[in-house]
């Protein structure tokens, strides 16, 4: 029946490729490159098999940002997923797919915004014609953020740029452009990719003896939980950077779990100049379990056969690695770990607009639903400083619908200075979710 087949696709499996820190297949010469291209072959020749719906590269695409000859070398194989009307005939923009900018693709390295080899091959002209571009930060693809569903779920996911010398004004003009760009798609699940989000660490399964310990977050790691942990949309976030494995879970403001993952093999083999041996993360989401399995995976290992990474007999044997590198046996992340996501529970209330401004003497309060489900309503909550709440008012949701709604209350007694306001969002079965803050000043005596 046309009920039953649309039940069965929202149970299908698919998968999300992650790329790890490529930049030595761009520098190690031929060999190493090889490696890049039978990656990217080795997605395409299983996209099928996979249901591979999106990839995800970390970062540090190329090792030297101002070497043309490195990015074009990046290029070839992004091409190859990008693919053609013969290899990919249902697929006419290719295999979804968004970059990070790493330290290494940045020129100086380090010095946000330098990146003019990294926009000429992957600017704004390469991907803005493709159906699952959803547009980017200021002028440059730096930042940039895509769209795309599987199995009846619809995804979000923002690839921010590597900004670890912490350019305050900056990185924070940047992650209120990223807390828009969650509040006008609160009704897809989300994903943040970024260069550096957390150093060596597990979490979870497979809990060991060695080394069971959250990953720490990087200071730009922190501060990009911090801006957007608020969203109950958000529950994954994934870097590189750190050549090792990490993983660490955090409860976001709602009570939804973020999973946070390290993976950059970049330093494996590094004497025979592979840089990186071809390792690469497949995410496989189960919505009929309710889960994600993360496995690590080589095309190129064994003479060409392909391997998982699993745990060995011995420490660090499994991935060729050593007690100096970190990879691989026990307290490994190399081996296949899942992750519990629900996948079945809908976004209740998809929350599209929320705005505070001054009108005169009174603060003008506004928001947009695009869609509710369960809603009973929206309960207003002011604050002086930011950390305490209090209520303001209330103001009934429709309940059910997928028409835009419109609300709005008007606060008539501000007060002096900063005056905080936020949406606590309540269902029937009393779940509550917390919108973004919004501040207005007042100046009146």
């Amino acid at each position: 029946s046309a009920a039953s087949d649309v039940y069965k696709r929202q149970q299908d499996n698919f998968t999300i490729i992650v790329l790890p820190d490529t930049q030595h297949y761009c520098d190690y010469g031929a060999a190493s490159n090889a490696i890049f291209l039978a990656q990217t072959q080795w997605i395409v020749d299983n996209r099928v098999s996979k249901n591979i719906v999106f990839v995800s590269s970390v970062g540090d695409i190329v090792q030297n940002a101002d070497e043309p000859s490195e990015w074009a070398l990046a290029n070839n194989a992004y091409k190859t997923i990008e693919g053609d009307s013969i290899v990919l005939p249902i697929l006419p923009d290719g295999i979804p797919y968004g970059l990070s900018v790493g330290n290494c693709d940045q020129n100086p390295k380090r010095e946000t915004g330098e990146t003019a080899e990294y926009n000429t091959h992957f600017g704004v002209s390469r991907f803005d014609t493709m159906a699952y571009y959803g547009g980017h930060y200021a002028l440059k693809n730096d930042n940039s953020y895509q769209l795309f569903s599987a199995s009846g779920l619809d995804f979000i996911i923002i690839h921010l740029e590597y900004d670890q010398e912490l350019n305050e004004q900056h990185q924070t003009d940047v992650l209120n452009w990223a807390d828009g760009v969650l509040t006008t798609h609160s009704n897809r699940r989300a994903i943040i990719t970024s260069h550096f989000m957390i150093d060596r660490g597990n979490e979870g399964d497979p809990p060991t003896t060695a080394d069971e310990y959250p990953g720490k977050f990087g200071p730009q790691g922190e501060k990009i939980f911090d801006a957007l942990k608020h969203h109950p949309n958000l529950f994954l976030m994934l870097g590189g950077h750190i050549a090792t494995e990490g993983e660490r879970d955090d409860v976001g403001t709602n009570g939804n779990i973020i999973y946070t993952l390290l993976s950059d093999y970049q330093n494996q083999d590094p004497s025979g100049g592979e840089g990186g041996n071809g390792w690469l993360r497949i995410m496989e989401f189960s919505p009929g379990t309710n889960t994600i399995l993360v496995s690590t995976y080589s095309p190129t290992h064994d003479n060409g056969d392909g391997t998982f990474g699993a745990f060995g007999d011995t420490p660090y044997e499994d991935m060729g690695g050593t007690t100096a590198n970190n990879f691989g046996g026990f307290g490994s992340i190399s081996a296949p770990f899942t992750l519990v996501y629900d996948m079945t529970t809908a976004l209740p209330v998809e929350l599209t607009n929320f705005q505070v401004r001054q009108e005169g003497k009174e603060s003008l309060i506004s928001w947009e639903t695009a869609s509710e489900e369960n809603n009973k309503g929206f309960e207003i909550q002011k604050s002086n400083d930011g950390v305490s709440w209090g209520k303001l008012a209330w103001v009934d949701g429709i309940g059910i619908t997928s028409i835009t709604q419109s609300y709005s209350y008007v606060d008539t007694e501000p007060h002096r200075g900063d005056n905080y306001y936020r949406l606590r969002q309540l269902d029937y079965d009393d779940t509550e979710t917390f919108s973004a803050v919004r501040v207005v000043n007042f100046k009146f005596g």
